[in-house]
Formats: C-alpha cells, sequence, structure tokens
C-alpha cells in the first residue's frame, strides 16, 4: 500500500469513492453533481492548481482519497490549505493510520510549497471514526471551532 498524486487512471475508482462518501455521510440529503465533484477532482491533474488529490493505493485498487485546496483567507491576501474530503473505504480502515499519516503529510508539504500560510483539516460529514480527531490531535492539530447545522 502506498500514498500517491492521483493519476488519470485513477478518477474512476476515486469517483466511486467520493460516491460512497455522499451516500454514507450527512450530505446525502444534498443532491450529488458528479461533473461538479469530477471537476473538482481531476483539477488536481493540471499545472498551476490550488486543487490537490493523493490517492492511497494496493495493487491497483484505490482504498482511499485525500482532497484539498489553498485559497486566500477572508481576511487578508495570505493563503490557507483546507480539506474538502478524506475517505477511506471501511474494508481498508484497519490501514487508516498508515494513511492518513502520509495523506496528511503529503497536504501539509504540498500546501507550504503552494504558499499556504496554515493548513487546517476538519471533519463535517458524520462519516468519520472516533479515532480521526484523535490522529489528527497527535500530528499537531488543535481544535479551532465548531460547526453547527440546524435540524
Amino acid at each position: 500500500m502506498h500514498v500517491r498524486p492521483l493519476e488519470v487512471a485513477d478518477l474512476a475508482q476515486v469517483m466511486e469513492i467520493a460516491k460512497w462518501l455522499h451516500q454514507n455521510s450527512r450530505y446525502k440529503v444534498f443532491t450529488f453533481d458528479e461533473q461538479k465533484v469530477l471537476r473538482l477532482i481531476a483539477g488536481s491533474l493540471l499545472e498551476d492548481t490550488s486543487f490537490f488529490v493523493s490517492v492511497a493505493e494496493k495493487d491497483g485498487k484505490i482504498l482511499g482519497y485525500f482532497h484539498g485546496y489553498v485559497d486566500y483567507h477572508y481576511f487578508s491576501d495570505m493563503k490557507y490549505a483546507g480539506d474538502w474530503a478524506v475517505c477511506i473505504l471501511p474494508e481498508y480502515r484497519k490501514h487508516a493510520p498508515n494513511i492518513l499519516r502520509q495523506f496528511v503529510s503529503a497536504f501539509e508539504q504540498w500546501g507550504r510549497e503552494n504558499g499556504a500560510e496554515e493548513i487546517s483539516i476538519g471533519a463535517s460529514t458524520e462519516a468519520y471514526g472516533t479515532g480521526y480527531k484523535k490522529f489528527l490531535q497527535r500530528m499537531g492539530y488543535r481544535d479551532v471551532g465548531f460547526l453547527a447545522v440546524k435540524g
């Protein structure tokens, strides 16, 4: 098992994981715009992009992916890096600590190389295990707020 940047040949498998994440998260109440998600994921294949996608792969099978971005901070012309989606399929979660460590390390390096002053990672899908927050804390991340959803 290894983590590497997204390749064109991975798109179909990553899209299937994105669909799984959508259907197994609180976001299933929203429509799934396949073309939009594909554009955002495939954006990482372009040069001069602000999109990051890394995949965990074993024997040609994609086990999960990390999708991040770099953007300008709301208050500043300085950049930060954030994540849109992180998903490891349930049947491969025994490898989650190793995969996540590689995902986060690659994302942090990419973010710094693309001018990010800050790296922020969160979870709002309600599809993550209890260990994810603890993992991020062990990687040096801290709580800075919360997300509230009505209903």
